[in-house]
Protein backbone atom coordinates (compact mmCIF):
# COMPACT_ATOMS: atom_id res chain seq x y z
CA UNK A 1 0.00 0.00 0.00
CA UNK A 2 1.23 3.58 -0.87
CA UNK A 3 1.68 6.02 1.92
CA UNK A 4 -0.50 7.99 0.02
CA UNK A 5 -3.51 5.58 0.74
CA UNK A 6 -2.22 4.61 4.54
CA UNK A 7 -3.53 6.65 7.46
CA UNK A 8 -2.13 7.59 10.59
CA UNK A 9 -2.96 7.10 14.04
CA UNK A 10 -2.19 9.22 17.08
CA UNK A 11 -3.58 10.76 20.32
CA UNK A 12 -4.65 14.51 19.78
CA UNK A 13 -5.29 17.22 22.58
CA UNK A 14 -8.73 15.57 23.64
CA UNK A 15 -9.12 12.57 21.57
CA UNK A 16 -7.34 10.28 19.07
CA UNK A 17 -7.51 11.41 15.57
CA UNK A 18 -6.98 9.68 12.36
CA UNK A 19 -4.84 11.48 9.91
CA UNK A 20 -3.58 10.59 6.06
CA UNK A 21 -0.48 9.76 5.41
CA UNK A 22 2.01 11.54 3.41
CA UNK A 23 5.72 10.88 3.11
CA UNK A 24 6.12 14.74 2.24
CA UNK A 25 3.97 15.64 4.62
CA UNK A 26 0.46 17.18 3.95
CA UNK A 27 -1.49 20.79 3.49
CA UNK A 28 -4.04 19.28 5.87
CA UNK A 29 -4.58 20.95 8.68
CA UNK A 30 -7.21 18.78 10.11
CA UNK A 31 -7.47 15.23 11.19
CA UNK A 32 -10.00 13.12 8.90
CA UNK A 33 -11.62 11.91 12.11
CA UNK A 34 -11.89 11.47 15.84
CA UNK A 35 -12.21 8.57 17.93
CA UNK A 36 -12.46 8.09 21.56
CA UNK A 37 -10.34 4.77 21.62
CA UNK A 38 -7.19 3.55 19.22
CA UNK A 39 -9.77 0.48 19.28
CA UNK A 40 -12.69 2.34 17.46
CA UNK A 41 -10.04 3.71 14.63
CA UNK A 42 -10.50 1.86 11.38
CA UNK A 43 -7.83 -0.61 10.74
CA UNK A 44 -8.39 -1.22 6.66
CA UNK A 45 -5.61 1.31 5.68
CA UNK A 46 -3.83 2.09 8.72
CA UNK A 47 0.12 2.93 8.43
CA UNK A 48 1.38 3.67 12.26
CA UNK A 49 0.37 4.61 15.44
CA UNK A 50 1.77 7.32 16.98
CA UNK A 51 2.62 6.46 20.76
CA UNK A 52 1.94 9.06 23.32
CA UNK A 53 4.71 10.53 24.59
CA UNK A 54 3.98 10.42 28.65
CA UNK A 55 4.18 6.32 27.55
CA UNK A 56 7.72 6.48 26.19
CA UNK A 57 10.95 7.81 28.06
CA UNK A 58 13.82 9.33 25.98
CA UNK A 59 17.27 9.20 27.37
CA UNK A 60 20.12 10.99 25.22
CA UNK A 61 23.45 9.31 25.58
CA UNK A 62 27.22 10.51 24.86
CA UNK A 63 28.98 7.20 24.56
CA UNK A 64 33.11 7.53 24.02
CA UNK A 65 34.70 5.43 21.49
CA UNK A 66 36.55 2.85 22.26
CA UNK A 67 37.67 -0.48 20.32
CA UNK A 68 37.94 -2.67 23.67
CA UNK A 69 33.38 -2.10 24.20
CA UNK A 70 31.25 -1.82 21.62
CA UNK A 71 29.04 1.38 21.81
CA UNK A 72 26.20 -1.35 22.01
CA UNK A 73 27.58 -2.44 25.25
CA UNK A 74 28.15 0.53 26.72
CA UNK A 75 24.52 1.70 25.86
CA UNK A 76 23.59 -1.30 27.48
CA UNK A 77 25.28 -0.31 30.12
CA UNK A 78 24.30 2.82 31.09
CA UNK A 79 20.54 1.71 30.58
CA UNK A 80 21.16 -0.90 33.97
CA UNK A 81 23.05 2.07 35.94
CA UNK A 82 19.81 3.62 35.84
CA UNK A 83 17.67 0.69 36.23
CA UNK A 84 16.30 1.04 32.76
CA UNK A 85 17.74 -2.16 31.51
CA UNK A 86 19.62 -5.71 32.20
CA UNK A 87 18.48 -9.28 31.63
CA UNK A 88 15.39 -8.34 33.21
CA UNK A 89 14.20 -5.50 31.60
CA UNK A 90 12.44 -6.37 28.27
CA UNK A 91 10.85 -3.34 27.45
CA UNK A 92 10.97 -2.29 23.47
CA UNK A 93 13.71 0.37 23.10
CA UNK A 94 15.04 1.93 20.13
CA UNK A 95 18.30 3.24 19.50
CA UNK A 96 20.01 5.80 17.10
CA UNK A 97 22.68 8.02 16.27
CA UNK A 98 22.47 12.09 16.58
CA UNK A 99 25.96 12.67 16.51
CA UNK A 100 29.22 11.08 15.72
CA UNK A 101 32.05 13.09 16.87
CA UNK A 102 36.11 12.70 17.20
CA UNK A 103 36.17 10.63 20.90
CA UNK A 104 32.74 10.57 21.37
CA UNK A 105 29.02 9.43 20.01
CA UNK A 106 25.59 10.83 20.92
CA UNK A 107 22.51 8.47 20.79
CA UNK A 108 19.39 8.42 21.19
CA UNK A 109 17.35 6.01 23.02
CA UNK A 110 13.33 5.10 23.29
CA UNK A 111 11.95 2.93 25.78
CA UNK A 112 8.33 2.08 25.52
CA UNK A 113 6.91 1.84 29.22
CA UNK A 114 4.89 -1.28 30.18
CA UNK A 115 2.05 1.18 31.34
CA UNK A 116 0.46 1.60 27.65
CA UNK A 117 -3.10 0.87 28.01
CA UNK A 118 -4.11 -2.17 25.76
CA UNK A 119 -6.05 -0.19 23.54
CA UNK A 120 -2.85 1.71 21.63
CA UNK A 121 -1.42 -2.64 21.25
CA UNK A 122 -3.32 -3.06 17.90
CA UNK A 123 -2.45 -6.10 16.51
CA UNK A 124 -2.86 -4.75 12.92
CA UNK A 125 -0.58 -2.02 13.04
CA UNK A 126 2.06 -2.36 10.53
CA UNK A 127 4.04 0.13 12.57
CA UNK A 128 4.04 1.99 15.67
CA UNK A 129 6.33 5.72 15.87
CA UNK A 130 6.94 7.94 19.35
CA UNK A 131 4.53 10.61 18.17
CA UNK A 132 7.58 13.38 18.11
CA UNK A 133 8.63 11.27 14.97
CA UNK A 134 5.94 11.71 13.26
CA UNK A 135 5.85 15.39 13.05
CA UNK A 136 8.07 17.80 10.89
CA UNK A 137 9.66 19.83 13.67
CA UNK A 138 11.93 23.01 13.21
CA UNK A 139 15.35 22.44 13.79
CA UNK A 140 17.19 23.64 17.33
CA UNK A 141 14.22 24.46 18.65
CA UNK A 142 11.57 23.21 21.40
CA UNK A 143 8.38 22.47 20.15
CA UNK A 144 5.35 22.39 23.03
CA UNK A 145 1.84 21.04 21.97
CA UNK A 146 -0.96 19.15 24.02
CA UNK A 147 -1.52 15.50 23.51
CA UNK A 148 -4.25 14.00 25.75
CA UNK A 149 -5.02 16.65 27.92
CA UNK A 150 -1.50 16.95 29.09
CA UNK A 151 1.45 19.13 27.45
CA UNK A 152 4.67 17.95 25.60
CA UNK A 153 8.06 18.84 24.65
CA UNK A 154 10.36 17.88 22.06
CA UNK A 155 13.49 19.39 21.31
CA UNK A 156 15.76 19.32 17.80
CA UNK A 157 19.71 19.00 17.35
CA UNK A 158 19.52 20.65 13.98
CA UNK A 159 16.70 19.36 12.16
CA UNK A 160 16.97 15.89 14.11
CA UNK A 161 14.75 14.75 17.01
CA UNK A 162 17.03 14.99 20.47
CA UNK A 163 15.14 14.57 23.27
CA UNK A 164 11.52 14.70 24.06
CA UNK A 165 8.68 14.22 27.36
CA UNK A 166 5.48 15.02 28.70
CA UNK A 167 5.26 17.88 31.00
CA UNK A 168 4.59 18.10 35.01
CA UNK A 169 1.83 21.05 33.98
CA UNK A 170 -0.50 21.64 31.66
CA UNK A 171 -1.18 24.83 32.08
CA UNK A 172 0.43 28.03 30.64
CA UNK A 173 1.85 29.59 33.65
CA UNK A 174 5.14 30.72 35.61
CA UNK A 175 5.60 27.09 36.31
CA UNK A 176 5.67 25.50 33.07
CA UNK A 177 8.42 28.30 32.47
CA UNK A 178 10.13 27.14 35.40
CA UNK A 179 10.03 23.65 34.39
CA UNK A 180 10.72 24.53 30.29
CA UNK A 181 14.02 26.85 32.13
CA UNK A 182 15.52 23.72 33.26
CA UNK A 183 14.62 20.93 30.88
CA UNK A 184 16.65 24.05 28.41
CA UNK A 185 19.51 23.85 30.38
CA UNK A 186 19.44 20.11 31.42
CA UNK A 187 20.01 19.59 27.66
CA UNK A 188 22.67 22.48 26.49
CA UNK A 189 24.71 21.26 30.03
CA UNK A 190 25.16 18.13 28.75
CA UNK A 191 25.02 19.10 25.24
CA UNK A 192 22.72 16.78 23.93
CA UNK A 193 21.60 20.48 22.14
CA UNK A 194 24.61 22.71 20.57
CA UNK A 195 21.78 25.87 20.66
CA UNK A 196 18.94 26.55 21.13
CA UNK A 197 16.95 29.52 18.46
CA UNK A 198 13.52 29.38 20.26
CA UNK A 199 10.17 27.66 21.37
CA UNK A 200 7.25 27.16 19.21
CA UNK A 201 3.68 26.41 20.37
CA UNK A 202 1.14 24.10 18.58
CA UNK A 203 -1.80 25.67 20.74
CA UNK A 204 -3.48 28.95 20.90
CA UNK A 205 -1.82 31.73 23.32
CA UNK A 206 -3.16 34.77 24.28
CA UNK A 207 -0.43 37.11 23.28
CA UNK A 208 0.18 38.66 26.95
CA UNK A 209 0.69 35.27 28.36
CA UNK A 210 3.12 34.43 24.72
CA UNK A 211 5.10 37.66 26.05
CA UNK A 212 5.62 36.66 29.79
CA UNK A 213 6.72 33.26 28.80
CA UNK A 214 9.44 35.05 26.16
CA UNK A 215 10.64 36.79 28.79
CA UNK A 216 10.90 34.36 31.51
CA UNK A 217 13.01 32.09 28.91
CA UNK A 218 14.90 34.75 27.35
CA UNK A 219 13.95 33.01 24.18
CA UNK A 220 11.51 34.04 20.93
CA UNK A 221 8.65 32.55 21.33
CA UNK A 222 5.92 31.72 18.70
CA UNK A 223 2.84 30.30 18.13
CA UNK A 224 1.47 28.10 15.10
CA UNK A 225 -1.10 25.48 13.76
CA UNK A 226 -0.27 21.91 14.49
CA UNK A 227 1.21 20.65 11.44
CA UNK A 228 0.04 17.41 9.85
CA UNK A 229 1.78 14.19 10.78
CA UNK A 230 3.22 11.93 7.84
CA UNK A 231 4.92 8.74 8.42
CA UNK A 232 8.55 9.27 7.65
CA UNK A 233 10.05 7.97 4.69
CA UNK A 234 12.57 5.11 5.65
CA UNK A 235 13.73 4.01 9.27
CA UNK A 236 11.59 4.36 12.11
CA UNK A 237 8.03 1.50 13.23
CA UNK A 238 10.31 -0.85 15.03
CA UNK A 239 8.97 0.57 18.70
CA UNK A 240 6.29 -2.93 19.08
CA UNK A 241 4.94 -2.77 22.92
CA UNK A 242 5.06 -6.51 23.84
CA UNK A 243 1.93 -7.35 23.33
CA UNK A 244 1.90 -6.78 19.85
CA UNK A 245 5.25 -8.90 19.39
CA UNK A 246 3.43 -11.91 21.12
CA UNK A 247 0.54 -11.75 18.47
CA UNK A 248 3.21 -11.46 15.63
CA UNK A 249 5.73 -14.07 16.89
CA UNK A 250 2.25 -16.50 17.65
CA UNK A 251 1.20 -15.88 14.22
CA UNK A 252 4.59 -16.56 12.86
CA UNK A 253 4.96 -19.82 14.39
CA UNK A 254 0.90 -20.29 13.54
CA UNK A 255 2.68 -19.65 9.78
CA UNK A 256 5.41 -21.69 10.01
CA UNK A 257 3.09 -24.88 11.67
CA UNK A 258 0.93 -24.90 8.54
CA UNK A 259 3.89 -24.39 6.70
CA UNK A 260 5.72 -27.41 7.85
CA UNK A 261 1.81 -29.20 7.91
CA UNK A 262 1.81 -28.14 4.40
CA UNK A 263 5.13 -29.56 3.56
CA UNK A 264 4.33 -32.68 5.81
CA UNK A 265 1.12 -33.56 3.37
CA UNK A 266 2.70 -32.66 0.63
CA UNK A 267 5.66 -35.43 1.40
CA UNK A 268 3.41 -37.83 2.82
CA UNK A 269 1.31 -37.31 -0.89
CA UNK A 270 4.42 -37.63 -2.96
CA UNK A 271 5.07 -40.96 -0.64
CA UNK A 272 1.49 -42.05 -1.69
CA UNK A 273 2.22 -41.77 -4.69
CA UNK A 274 5.66 -43.62 -5.19
CA UNK A 275 4.48 -46.51 -3.16
CA UNK A 276 1.21 -46.50 -5.68
CA UNK A 277 3.32 -46.54 -8.72
CA UNK A 278 5.84 -49.00 -7.23
CA UNK A 279 2.70 -51.98 -6.08
CA UNK A 280 1.70 -50.99 -9.80
CA UNK A 281 4.56 -51.77 -11.61
CA UNK A 282 5.30 -55.24 -9.45
CA UNK A 283 2.01 -56.27 -9.93
CA UNK A 284 2.86 -55.96 -13.90
CA UNK A 285 5.87 -57.41 -13.42
CA UNK A 286 3.78 -60.63 -11.48
CA UNK A 287 1.59 -60.42 -14.71
CA UNK A 288 4.43 -60.68 -16.63
CA UNK A 289 5.90 -63.61 -14.66
CA UNK A 290 2.66 -65.50 -14.51
CA UNK A 291 2.17 -65.14 -18.08
CA UNK A 292 5.80 -66.23 -18.49
CA UNK A 293 5.37 -69.42 -16.14
CA UNK A 294 2.23 -70.09 -17.94
CA UNK A 295 4.16 -70.41 -21.02
CA UNK A 296 6.42 -72.83 -19.59
CA UNK A 297 4.68 -74.44 -17.09
CA UNK A 298 4.21 -77.62 -19.50
CA UNK A 299 7.96 -77.98 -19.93
CA UNK A 300 8.80 -77.03 -16.13
CA UNK A 301 6.39 -80.17 -15.40
CA UNK A 302 7.71 -82.72 -17.50
CA UNK A 303 11.04 -81.74 -16.40
CA UNK A 304 9.88 -81.98 -12.40
CA UNK A 305 8.29 -85.68 -13.13
CA UNK A 306 11.70 -86.81 -14.91
CA UNK A 307 13.33 -85.47 -12.04
CA UNK A 308 11.15 -87.44 -9.46
CA UNK A 309 11.62 -90.65 -11.71
CA UNK A 310 15.47 -90.13 -11.43
CA UNK A 311 15.07 -89.75 -7.44
CA UNK A 312 12.67 -92.57 -7.11
CA UNK A 313 15.47 -94.74 -8.89
CA UNK A 314 18.44 -93.54 -7.31
CA UNK A 315 18.59 -96.23 -4.51
CA UNK A 316 19.01 -98.82 -7.63
CA UNK A 317 21.66 -97.25 -9.17
CA UNK A 318 23.77 -97.33 -6.36
CA UNK A 319 24.63 -100.99 -5.72
CA UNK A 320 25.86 -100.33 -2.21
CA UNK A 321 21.82 -99.62 -1.01
CA UNK A 322 20.60 -102.83 -2.44
CA UNK A 323 18.88 -104.75 0.55
CA UNK A 324 20.88 -108.08 -0.55
CA UNK A 325 24.33 -105.64 -0.49
CA UNK A 326 23.10 -104.58 2.99
CA UNK A 327 22.77 -107.99 4.01
CA UNK A 328 25.93 -109.78 3.10
CA UNK A 329 27.55 -106.45 4.58
CA UNK A 330 25.73 -107.08 7.97
CA UNK A 331 26.34 -111.19 7.73
CA UNK A 332 30.06 -110.47 7.51
CA UNK A 333 30.25 -108.93 10.69
CA UNK A 334 28.56 -112.44 12.40
CA UNK A 335 30.53 -114.11 14.74
CA UNK A 336 31.11 -117.92 13.35
CA UNK A 337 28.44 -119.16 15.84
CA UNK A 338 26.36 -118.05 18.40
CA UNK A 339 24.37 -115.04 16.36
CA UNK A 340 22.33 -115.27 13.36
CA UNK A 341 20.46 -113.04 11.61
CA UNK A 342 16.36 -113.60 10.94
CA UNK A 343 15.05 -110.50 8.76
CA UNK A 344 16.73 -107.28 7.44
CA UNK A 345 14.01 -104.12 6.98
CA UNK A 346 15.30 -101.15 4.89
CA UNK A 347 13.11 -97.86 4.47
CA UNK A 348 13.77 -94.82 3.76
CA UNK A 349 15.66 -93.84 5.91
CA UNK A 350 16.55 -96.34 8.06
CA UNK A 351 17.04 -100.37 8.59
CA UNK A 352 15.95 -102.93 10.82
CA UNK A 353 18.25 -105.83 11.93
CA UNK A 354 16.28 -108.74 13.31
CA UNK A 355 18.29 -111.93 14.52
CA UNK A 356 18.63 -114.54 17.62
CA UNK A 357 21.83 -114.82 19.58
CA UNK A 358 22.51 -117.33 21.94
CA UNK A 359 22.43 -114.42 24.96
CA UNK A 360 22.37 -110.90 24.96
CA UNK A 361 25.97 -110.36 25.57
CA UNK A 362 26.81 -111.75 21.79
CA UNK A 363 23.68 -109.33 20.74
CA UNK A 364 25.37 -106.37 21.98
CA UNK A 365 28.79 -107.29 20.42
CA UNK A 366 27.14 -107.35 16.92
CA UNK A 367 25.75 -104.13 17.47
CA UNK A 368 28.69 -103.03 18.01
CA UNK A 369 30.43 -104.09 15.44
CA UNK A 370 27.98 -102.44 13.41
CA UNK A 371 28.56 -99.43 14.98
CA UNK A 372 32.21 -99.27 14.30
CA UNK A 373 32.51 -100.48 10.80
CA UNK A 374 33.00 -98.10 8.36
CA UNK A 375 30.23 -99.32 5.76
CA UNK A 376 27.68 -98.69 8.19
CA UNK A 377 28.83 -94.60 9.60
CA UNK A 378 25.83 -93.37 7.52
CA UNK A 379 23.72 -94.68 10.55
CA UNK A 380 22.87 -93.76 14.55
CA UNK A 381 21.89 -97.21 15.84
CA UNK A 382 19.92 -98.26 18.61
CA UNK A 383 18.94 -101.71 20.21
CA UNK A 384 16.62 -102.05 22.36
CA UNK A 385 16.42 -104.51 25.49
CA UNK A 386 16.46 -107.87 23.47
CA UNK A 387 13.96 -110.57 24.40
CA UNK A 388 14.53 -114.21 26.62
CA UNK A 389 13.12 -116.74 24.03
CA UNK A 390 11.33 -119.99 26.23
CA UNK A 391 14.93 -122.23 24.34
CA UNK A 392 16.47 -119.86 26.64
CA UNK A 393 18.13 -118.41 23.72
CA UNK A 394 17.77 -114.11 22.79
CA UNK A 395 15.81 -112.08 20.06
CA UNK A 396 17.45 -108.95 19.37
CA UNK A 397 16.38 -105.87 16.87
CA UNK A 398 18.88 -103.62 16.35
CA UNK A 399 17.36 -100.07 14.33
CA UNK A 400 20.15 -97.72 12.44
CA UNK A 401 18.82 -94.59 11.39
CA UNK A 402 20.57 -92.81 8.40
CA UNK A 403 22.00 -89.40 8.96
CA UNK A 404 22.35 -88.27 5.25
CA UNK A 405 19.56 -87.96 2.54
CA UNK A 406 19.37 -90.34 -0.72
CA UNK A 407 18.37 -93.39 1.65
CA UNK A 408 16.80 -96.31 -0.86
CA UNK A 409 12.94 -96.58 -0.76
CA UNK A 410 11.78 -99.52 1.74
CA UNK A 411 12.81 -102.85 0.90
CA UNK A 412 12.53 -106.08 2.73
CA UNK A 413 15.13 -109.32 3.00
CA UNK A 414 14.40 -112.71 4.35
CA UNK A 415 17.72 -112.97 6.18
CA UNK A 416 17.23 -116.75 6.58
Amino acid sequence: MKPKDQTLLLPGPDRWEVWPASANGSARREPIQRVESPSGAPAQRLGSVGLPVRHLHALPLWIIKSEAAPAAEMIEAQLERRALGGPHQVAPRTTRLLADETNRQLYLTTLLSPTLPEAVCLRTAPRFDPTPELYPLEPDRITLWVEEGRLVAAATRGPDLAYFQALATSAWDDTLAAELRCLLLQLLSEEVLTRCTGITLWHPLPEPDRERLERALQLPVSVSDRPAPRIAASGGGALVPQPVQDARGAAQRRRRFSRWLGIAALLYALALAAFGTHAFLKYRQILALRAELATDSAPLTAVRDTAARWRALEPALNPEQYPIERLFQAASLLPPEGVRLTLLEQRERSILLTGEARNAAAAFDFADKLKKSEQWTAYRWQIPQPRILPNGSTQFSIEGSRATPGAPADETADAR
